[in-house]
């Protein structure tokens, strides 16, 4: 599949292509989170992704 999106008419690539695993559609999680105007970041020490507004 493609790695291009379209986000608020801005063409960006992401770094994988969306899957369907289960009948899911799978994206990265940064760049529909970014899409909907939330930061993304990441906590090493217990390894969990943090979004917030």
């Amino acid at each position: 599949g493609s790695t291009t999106i379209t986000v608020n008419g801005e063409a960006q690539t992401m770094d994988v292509a969306p899957e369907i695993v289960n009948n899911r559609t799978m994206l990265p999680a940064r760049y529909v989170a970014e899409g909907l105007g939330y930061t993304v970041g990441w906590d090493p020490g217990t390894k969990t992704v943090l979004i917030f507004k």
